[in-house]
C-alpha cells in the first residue's frame, strides 16, 4: 500500500491499479483491520482511484514462487505485488520490476533520488536500503521496492503463562543457548500436548535457522580466501554450534513437537498449548 500512496493526489482520469491481494473486508485479527483502514483512507483520499485484486493464474499447489511467474508468462500479472528479499535479487535482473524512482522522489521530497534513504530513514532502515536500492540490468541505481509491515526483524515469542506454571520469571526470557534448552526441558510437558521450543519444518525452515545461524556469529557461506568462489560455512565451529542447538530444539528433540508446523502456522500453535516458545 505504501508504492500507493505516491499517486499523484488529483488525477484528471480514472486509474486502475491491479494489487496481488486485496485487504479482507471481513478482517478479524489486527493485521487484517489495519490493512483494511489503510485502503479505506488511501481511496477516500484519492477517490479517480479502483483497486482491483489478482485475478489470474490460480492452482492448488501454486507457491508464492510459481504463482507470480506465471501470472507475468500469462501477461496478467498485477501492478503492484509482494516479492521478497530472496526473490528480489532476480526479479530484478530478469527486469520484471520497474523502477520506482519518481515515485520515491516525490514521497521523499528531493530531486536525486540518492538523497532519499537519508529523507526516509525514519520510514525505512538503513539496513534496508541495500536490498531495495541497487543497479539493475541498465547498470543504473534504481529503487526498486518498498519494505512492507515494517521491519524485518527474527524474535522469540513465548507464552507467559506457561512460563509461571513452570515456575519461570515470565518477564525475563532465556538470555544464551544454555537457558534457551533448560527453559524448553522444563517448559515440555509431553502429556499435555505441550512442548518447550520449535522450529519451524519443511520449505521454510531455513527462514527459521539461519537466524539462529547468525546469532552464533556463524555463516551458511561465504566467500574463498582469494575472493574467486564460494565455500560452504557449515563446518566452522560457530556453526557447529547453531547446528547442535538446532538439533537439540528442532522436530525430532524431546523438548519439540513430534510434528512441527510450516512457518505460517507457528503464530496459532504458539497461541495454544502446544509450543511454549518459537521463533
Amino acid at each position: 500500500m505504501v508504492l500507493l500512496l505516491a499517486l499523484p493526489a488529483h488525477a484528471a482520469d480514472p486509474v486502475t491499479v491491479t494489487l496481488w491481494q486485496l485487504p479482507n473486508r471481513e478482517a478479524r485479527t489486527v493485521d487484517e483491520r489495519a490493512d483494511l483502514a489503510v485502503m479505506r483512507r488511501f481511496l477516500e483520499l484519492n477517490p479517480h482511484v479502483r483497486l482491483e485484486g489478482f485475478r489470474g493464474v490460480t492452482a492448488p499447489g501454486l507457491s508464492m514462487d510459481s504463482q507470480p511467474l506465471l501470472a507475468m508468462a500469462g501477461g496478467v500479472a498485477p501492478d503492484v505485488m509482494y516479492v521478497n528479499f530472496r526473490q528480489s535479487d532476480s526479479y530484478i535482473s530478469q527486469g520484471f520490476l520497474a523502477p520506482l524512482d519518481e515515485y520515491v522522489k516525490r514521497w521523499a521530497g528531493v530531486d536525486d533520488i540518492r538523497k532519499a534513504p537519508k529523507k526516509l530513514k525514519h520510514i525505512i532502515l538503513s539496513q534496508m536500503w541495500p536490498v531495495i536500492m541497487r543497479p539493475g540490468p541498465d547498470g543504473q541505481t534504481h529503487v526498486w521496492a518498498i519494505p512492507y509491515g515494517g521491519a524485518v526483524a527474527m524474535t522469540l515469542g513465548y507464552r507467559k503463562d506457561l512460563f509461571r506454571k513452570a515456575g519461570l520469571d515470565p518477564d525475563r526470557p532465556p538470555r544464551n543457548w544454555d537457558e534457551l534448552y533448560e527453559y524448553a526441558k522444563r517448559l515440555t510437558v509431553p502429556d499435555l500436548g505441550q512442548y518447550g521450543f520449535g522450529l519451524a519444518a519443511g520449505q521454510s525452515a531455513s527462514w527459521h535457522f539461519v537466524d539462529l545461524l547468525w546469532s552464533a556469529a556463524g555463516r551458511p557461506s561465504g566467500r574463498t580466501r582469494r575472493g574467486t568462489g564460494w565455500r560452504p560455512g557449515m563446518t566452522t565451529r560457530r556453526s557447529r554450534r547453531s547446528r547442535s542447538t538446532r538439533n537439540s530444539a528442532g522436530a525430532r528433540s524431546p523438548i519439540a513437537p513430534p510434528t512441527s508446523p510450516s512457518a505460517g502456522t507457528w503464530a496459532r500453535s504458539a497461541c495454544s498449548s502446544r509450543t511454549s516458545m518459537a521463533r
